[in-house]
């Protein structure tokens, strides 16, 4: 009769710590993903994987793998604020701004035939060539963002930092056309966040801002595209202006 009661209590007791493994709550990472991470290969060859980290009606939290770039972008959707902490570093937080766009038919030193023209349609940098010949050289009217309309004379000397301008200006405005066509009508919030995006972001960033507002990462790709095609843009304006 002993060792049945001995039998019992054990059984009892093992029944007791079941039911509490059962019931006990399961406490998950702060950083565990709410969905299934998603991945795909860019062009370039480059892995991108991100997940949703966190999802209410009022704010998203999405963490985005780019090669060996890591961002954790979370998106107010009532204030219209981003804040991205990229690779560990500082944690940086803007809004959302409308794209800074430019009437491209405003030429201040139109001089000759134009022979070529192009235009950003989220940060407003531009050109316009004009064929002076026979007396003078190429004449191009360009921008930067928001900056005046420089008129400047193409030399041998800035002949390529001129076209490697028209180049980066031609592929962000190509980059925006296929973003706005991937994002569809929901796409305001995503374009304002990344324009109004640090000038330092990295892809990881800019994939995160996409679709932190609500992009699908194919979307996201796109704008990194045109985001790092605008930085290009800059740089060799840098060297002529």
């Amino acid at each position: 009769m002993k060792k049945s009661k001995k039998i019992l209590s054990t059984t009892l007791l093992s029944s007791v710590l079941v039911l509490s493994m059962l019931t006990a709550p399961v406490a998950y990472a702060a950083s565990a993903p709410i969905d299934s991470p998603q991945s795909i290969t860019t062009k370039e060859g480059v892995t991108v994987t991100t997940s949703i980290l966190k999802e209410t009606a009022d704010e998203r939290t999405v963490k985005v793998i780019y090669g060996n770039e890591v961002s954790v972008v979370t998106y107010d959707k009532v204030k219209n604020i981003f804040t991205v902490q990229e690779n560990n570093n500082p944690i940086v937080s803007f809004t959302g701004k409308s794209p800074q766009n430019i009437n491209p038919s405003i030429t201040p030193f139109a001089f000759g035939d134009l022979i070529s023209s192009g235009f950003e349609n989220w940060w407003g940098s531009s050109y316009k060539v004009f064929d002076q010949s026979p007396q003078w050289s190429n004449l191009w009217d360009i921008s930067i963002s928001s900056s005046p309309v420089y008129s400047v004379d193409e030399t041998s000397a800035n002949f390529s930092n001129l076209s490697y301008f028209r180049t980066a200006v031609d592929a962000t405005k190509t980059a925006e056309i296929s973003a706005i066509a991937a994002l569809g009508i929901g796409g305001t919030a995503v374009i304002a966040g990344v324009v109004a995006a640090p000038a330092t972001s990295g892809a990881s960033t800019i994939i995160g801002i996409a679709i932190a507002a609500g992009a699908s990462i194919t979307a996201g790709t796109y704008c990194w595209n045109a985001f790092s095609a605008h930085n290009d843009a800059k740089y060799y304006i840098s060297y002529v202006i």
